[in-house]
């Protein structure tokens, strides 16, 4: 049987691809969200903390006007928006996940930041996102020679939180 030239071979994924550049239109798969197109702009304020942590509300927030801002087509503004994304934390956890052997040292910890929140078209009353007790977590080392603070887990279970809001935002097929 001949040898056929890795030059030459053409994949099921490479013909598809060439199909769908000389086609133009009806070929874009992709993995983003889709977003409601007739909303323009989204008011964020503060999120209320009913926490025992302080602080854990403005660093959700600034985490979340910023991924609103970079990844959805949505103008964040301070009044009259389309519509009006609100929510409170409700808890922050640590938790212990290692301790060194020899001196019993926290080697690593966990933060998991739980938030209630609620996205509303203010033109139709229309509620877009209703989520309650939305969970995520960040691990970090307080440990040396690492050494991080609480702040730096906060704030990490803080971005991996308004990644997945905004990720809610959009549509589902």
């Amino acid at each position: 049987m001949p040898r056929r030239s890795t030059t030459t071979r053409l994949t099921a994924a490479t013909v598809a691809s060439l199909l769908c550049a000389i086609g133009g239109t009806g070929c874009r798969y992709t993995a983003e969200p889709v977003f409601p197109r007739d909303i323009g702009t989204v008011e964020v304020p503060i999120f209320q903390n009913k926490s025992f942590y302080r602080g854990a509300e403005f660093d959700l927030t600034e985490a979340l006007v910023k991924e609103i801002e970079r990844r959805t087509p949505y103008k964040v503004v301070q009044s009259h928006g389309d519509s009006l994304l609100t929510g409170e934390v409700i808890s922050v956890k640590a938790r212990r996940l290692s301790r060194s052997r020899h001196a019993g040292f926290l080697q690593q910890m966990e933060i998991a930041v739980t938030v209630n929140y609620t996205w509303q078209d203010l033109r139709s009353g229309q509620k877009l996102t209703d989520r309650q007790g939305f969970t995520r977590a960040a691990r970090y080392a307080p440990a040396s020679p690492v050494g991080e603070q609480f702040a730096t887990g906060q704030h990490q279970a803080a971005q991996s939180l308004a990644r997945a809001m905004v990720d809610s935002m959009g549509g589902t097929w």
